[in-house]
């Protein structure tokens, strides 16, 4: 007899979700970043179904129903001999949400908004998107989002987002002691409400400037691993790696947390192959996920200028949380025409490139740039 399946139940944007496991770890995974999104049952069919089975017979498997769009979608994933199951299925949940978002366009953005024109903070990880958000949040501006600018594919307009930001963590907040996952990549989640006007986030915004954010010439964007692990059995996983090629760079972002970013130049077939090293040491993992990062020159001198909205909006397409041409799922328009869209999204729109550097520099600079964009001087804050 299979284990009774725990439920959950969100409003993200214009999607109904209900969310049913038997792993209570799964849901409490993803309602630390969708929590201020969940609703009480209302007792309707969801437009996305999604159950993930860790125990019983057949092997941990997830699959979901697909009711928005043309017509019902069904798929299923198996979670068989995945070294870390419970954090793989709730990655497949979080993608598998971004592509049924059909109506929108998600950029990987920071957005705040002053006099419903938002200031949107595009780039890669690294590149300073949340400090800059929260530095503008501190002087006037609501946040709306941290990483996720979903702009509404008929409108146009620019849709608040709160999920839990994520932020360095400085003080080993709660949570964060003993590898159990808490933390993701050195951060800790944070309430966003805590930072905004929450009846602000009932509104809409006309994208009033887009900066992207470029790490610089002779930056360089790695591959991460981040890897959470058992307190104790991780040495081994790390022997290995440090042997597998020299261009990795192994840190520990918080001492005490068994939590390791491992960043490896992209090529050579290194992701394959620490892959290879994950299962070989599966039984000392708890997490891991693989994103990228930048590694900017924050200690020269910023540069910043305007650039034509196609050129913007060509940035803008590595960034897309949906995956493009998936077939029957999310974006289905194609590069091309994605990018004819985002064109006609930021026409009217003040766009700019800044070079980051130092962050005293180039935290009056946007904000110079945000107060113009929202239709203020300087001295009108």
């Amino acid at each position: 007899m299979s284990p009774a399946l725990h439920q959950a139940h969100y409003r993200i944007l214009d999607t109904a979700l209900c969310l049913a496991s038997d792993s209570e770890q799964l849901l409490e995974l993803f309602d630390r970043d969708y929590a201020l999104f969940r609703t009480a049952d209302a007792g309707g069919e969801a437009d996305l179904s999604i159950k993930a089975r860790f125990n019983g017979p057949g092997g941990p498997s997830l699959n979901f129903r697909r009711t928005v769009g043309a017509g019902d979608q069904v798929g299923e994933q198996s979670l068989d001999g995945h070294p870390t199951p419970v954090h793989h299925a709730w990655q497949w949940v979080t993608q598998t949400l971004f592509d049924s978002l059909q109506g929108y366009l998600l950029l990987h953005a920071a957005v705040v908004v002053r006099n419903r024109r938002a200031v949107i903070l595009a780039g890669p990880p690294g590149t300073g998107k949340t400090t800059l958000a929260l530095a503008l949040a501190g002087s006037g501006f609501t946040l709306f989002s941290d990483e996720i600018c979903p702009i509404h594919r008929r409108s146009g307009r620019v849709h608040p987002f709160p999920r839990s930001l994520w932020v360095i963590d400085e003080e080993g907040g709660a949570g964060a002691g003993g590898g159990q996952g808490v933390m993701k990549g050195g951060k800790r989640p944070m309430n966003p409400s805590s930072l905004a006007d929450t009846k602000k986030w009932e509104e809409t915004s006309e994208p009033g400037l887009l900066v992207i954010l470029d790490p610089g010439p002779t930056a360089g964007v790695v591959g991460r691993l981040v890897v959470g692990t058992r307190e104790r059995g991780w040495e081994p996983l790390l022997d290995d790696v440090t042997r597998l090629h020299p261009g990795i760079v192994v840190t520990r972002p918080k001492a005490g947390v068994a939590e390791f970013h491992l960043d490896y130049p992209r090529g050579n077939g290194l992701a394959a192959a620490l892959a290879g090293l994950l299962e070989t040491h599966r039984d000392c993992l708890l997490n891991n996920f693989v994103t990228e990062t930048a590694r900017p020159d924050f200690q020269r001198a910023p540069v910043l200028e305007p650039v034509p909205a196609h050129r913007a909006a060509f940035g803008l397409l590595p960034g897309l949380k949906q995956r493009v041409d998936s077939p029957g799922q999310g974006v289905d328009a194609g590069s091309a025409g994605l990018l004819k869209e985002l064109i006609e999204h930021f026409s009217k729109a003040a766009c700019f490139r800044l070079t980051v550097g130092r962050l005293d520099e180039e935290v009056p600079m946007v904000r110079k740039l945000a107060l113009e964009a929202t239709g203020e001087a300087e001295t009108g804050n």
